[in-house]
């Protein structure tokens, strides 16, 4: 960095740190502030969770009950249908434990919406959600996929902060494979998943 370099840079940071926020961005050439539009609406489908964690910002857990209604689900809706927000990112406490889930998830990737589950993982390994597969080919052009929320590395505190064994229990993608029959399912509301199976 040059000396001429280093005196900007030292007058910006000074500006910064002794002028008003709208002089800061004037200094760096960000004034006025404008918004490129929105992208991503997320949606939280309530506290309720099959995991307690100390780290959770909602304390969501078990014993919680609050969960998002199908009307409010169906406001949401609304609003992408006259947004036309691209993307749709559901959260919670484990939002799969909703039991709108699957219907909220169907009706936003009918609206043409690319969706984002956040999820613990541990909730695919309870018994009734064994059909939300890391891997599913369940939506037209694969406009539905799955975040973690779990850390990517073992962490010595992962039990600690998510309860006994909650990180082995964790399922891993090569742990899965595909059958080579989709399930077909009772639930005319909700198209089938490709079911996957241990090695």
């Amino acid at each position: 960095m040059t000396v001429e370099a280093m005196k900007a840079a030292s007058a910006s940071e000074d500006v910064l740190l002794n002028k008003g926020f709208d002089d800061s961005l004037k200094a760096t050439g960000q004034f006025p502030l404008t918004s490129s539009g929105i992208s991503v609406l997320q949606v939280n489908m309530g506290k309720l969770c099959n995991q307690s964690c100390r780290h959770c910002h909602v304390d969501a857990g078990p014993e919680r009950t609050e969960v998002m209604s199908r009307q409010t689900m169906e406001l949401c809706l609304e609003v992408l249908k006259r947004e036309k927000y691209p993307t749709v990112d559901i959260t919670g406490g484990a939002p799969e434990m909703n039991p709108l889930y699957r219907w909220f998830v169907k009706s936003c990737v009918g609206l043409g919406c690319h969706v984002k589950t956040r999820t613990n993982l541990t909730i695919l390994l309870e018994e009734g959600y064994e059909d939300l597969s890391i891997e599913k080919e369940s939506f037209e052009e694969e406009k539905e996929e799955e975040e973690t929320s779990a850390e990517e590395e073992v962490d010595e505190a992962e039990d600690e902060s998510r309860g006994d064994f909650s990180y082995e229990e964790e399922p891993v993608e090569s742990e899965f494979e595909e059958e080579e029959e989709a399930n077909s399912g009772d639930d005319d509301d909700f198209p089938p998943f490709k079911k996957k199976k241990s090695k």
